[in-house]
């Protein structure tokens, strides 16, 4: 399973990987995580230093296999 790359996603999305569409960035993520939240099987986590990942009721073992916690 792969992960999404902060600075990648700010410079597709946004083109331009500053401070202010950084913050836009943490804020749809947070939107999208309370989209998500009623669907127990469905989780963007952080990976520290990286990015993100979406977990999936099928990714999620694989998740477990890299040492990835999901709560």
């Amino acid at each position: 399973m792969r992960s999404l790359k902060r600075n990648y996603a700010l410079k597709t999305i946004w083109v331009d990987d500053n401070y202010f569409n950084a913050r836009s960035m943490d804020v749809y993520i947070t939107k999208l995580r309370k989209l998500l939240k009623d669907d127990p099987g469905i989780e963007i986590i952080n990976i520290h230093g990286k990015g993100y990942k979406l977990i999936t009721p099928s990714g999620e073992e694989q998740a477990r296999e890299e040492g990835i916690q999901v709560l």
